[in-house]
């Protein structure tokens, strides 16, 4: 199982963790748990972005990636 953390403001604007447009997961609840942590030393969100992990239940095709060549 795999774990996405997801940042969200109070009208429910949700927004995730990517690098090289890539979703950024994890393969533990304890390391999504520390990444939170991180952010939250860093200061590199507004506070008005709530954090919260969520199983990442996608799971992308061959066709996915070729429609996004």
């Amino acid at each position: 199982m795999r774990y996405i953390v997801i940042a969200e403001d109070s009208n429910q604007l949700r927004v995730e963790f990517a690098q090289q447009e890539e979703a950024v997961l994890f393969s533990t609840y304890e390391e999504a748990q520390a990444f939170i942590e991180q952010v939250h030393e860093e200061n590199v969100l507004p506070d008005k972005y709530q954090l919260r992990i969520e199983r990442y239940e996608r799971e992308e095709t061959l066709q996915d990636k070729e429609s996004q060549s």
